[in-house]
């Protein structure tokens, strides 16, 4: 078994859906292995056991996702998608489709489940299923996407799925209360990426700097945060322009009060660096406030972003910055100050690109990966 992926499932909501010969602790894995994929029963203090029965080993899974509430496992192998109830005693197994799917999503509340297909054409390749009463799944929508950047989102919710948007391939967003609705197109062009805030209220967007047939920036790019009422009107807008940047990654703080927009360039104008260029702003959701963390005084030029993650429970976030070996750091945001800053340098030179939390904010993991040196 090349990994092992689990999801916990100790949430008071899921926990009290339990019956008395059910244990909390437990929770669903899945294992891969060169030949099948199967499904299996851990506990925290024992180790994984496997389902029993045909329905727990799927053989050529090419992708898997498991749904927020860590009782559905939507996966894509030879034989098209297919849903695996692990909350009962025998795996249940619902076939969605014959078609292959290159990626799996789903909504924030485990009502919908997307699979993208290959795109052929103009024919709709990405298909959304919703869940139903008695656990069957109803074809909801179909629509086209012709590319896909890995790990982004086919479909932004808002994290009470009240609200919903769609990023097209014309850097239009629609934006809807319900996904089969007529959306409202906002007025943005050139958007690149989309967050909805935690609070479900706000929606951040960030749209490409423009550049001439030099490849010379000519108009910065910019970040927006709106303002979203129930019926996805726009209350209010705060715009915050960037140096530069084509694509960008949006992070809000768990409470919806500031954004981290890390943007990046496939191209380093100044030649430093191979893999492009970047900038990292923090911005208040009034956008009175702003602080460019890629400014530093020691260098006269944009120090480089190698990964950036806030604490899922508190204010502050986690920076890895400058060429390797680099620069750990914690930083704070105040909300009644509307102030962030520096309040800890956890390491002055490792080589590390990646940040993992844990769920409750209390352990986190700065590790390096891929062709970084060894320690």
């Amino acid at each position: 078994m090349d990994w092992l992926r689990g999801l916990c499932r100790s949430s008071a909501s899921h926990a009290a859906r339990l019956s008395e010969a059910d244990d909390p602790l437990s929770y669903g894995c899945l294992s891969r292995g060169p030949d099948f994929t199967q499904l299996l029963r851990a506990h925290l203090s024992a180790a994984p056991v496997l389902h029993e029965g045909p329905r727990s080993s799927f053989p050529g899974v090419k992708a898997a996702a498991w749904s927020p509430s860590g009782t559905l496992l939507a996966f894509a192998g030879p034989a098209g998608v297919t849903v695996a109830d692990v909350d009962v005693e025998e795996v249940a197994r619902y076939e969605l489709t014959n078609q292959a799917a290159q990626q799996l999503q789903w909504s924030p509340k485990s009502t919908y489940v997307l699979a993208q297909c290959v795109s052929k054409n103009d024919e709709p390749n990405v298909q959304v299923w919703r869940r139903v009463a008695g656990g069957s799944y109803r074809s909801e929508l179909s629509f086209h996407r012709p590319k896909n950047e890995r790990g982004q989102d086919l479909v932004q919710w808002s994290p009470d799925e009240r609200l919903c948007c769609r990023l097209l391939s014309d850097g239009t967003i629609h934006l809807s209360t319900e996904l089969t609705r007529p959306p409202v197109e906002l007025p943005v062009s050139h958007a690149q990426a989309c967050r909805f805030s935690p609070s479900g209220t706000r929606l951040a967007l960030f749209t490409s700097d423009t550049r001439d047939s030099m490849r010379h920036v000519v108009a910065p790019a910019q970040v927006l945060i709106l303002e979203l009422d129930a019926d996805a009107n726009v209350i209010s807008q705060a715009t915050s322009s960037v140096k530069f940047g084509q694509q960008a990654e949006l992070l809000w703080s768990p409470s919806s009060t500031a954004l981290l927009a890390h943007c990046q360039t496939e191209v380093d104008d100044s030649g430093k660096s191979y893999y492009g260029s970047s900038k990292l702003l923090l911005i208040s959701h009034t956008g009175k406030y702003s602080l460019d963390l890629s400014a530093t005084e020691k260098e006269a030029s944009d120090v480089p972003v190698q990964a950036v993650s806030w604490s899922p429970t508190r204010e502050e976030f986690i920076l890895v910055q400058g060429f390797q070996p680099a620069k750990v750091t914690c930083w704070a945001w105040d909300e009644s100050a509307q102030r962030c800053s520096l309040s800890a340098v956890l390491l002055e030179k490792a080589h590390r690109n990646t940040i993992c939390w844990n769920p409750f904010g209390s352990i986190v993991c700065v590790a390096g990966f891929g062709n970084l040196a060894g320690e």
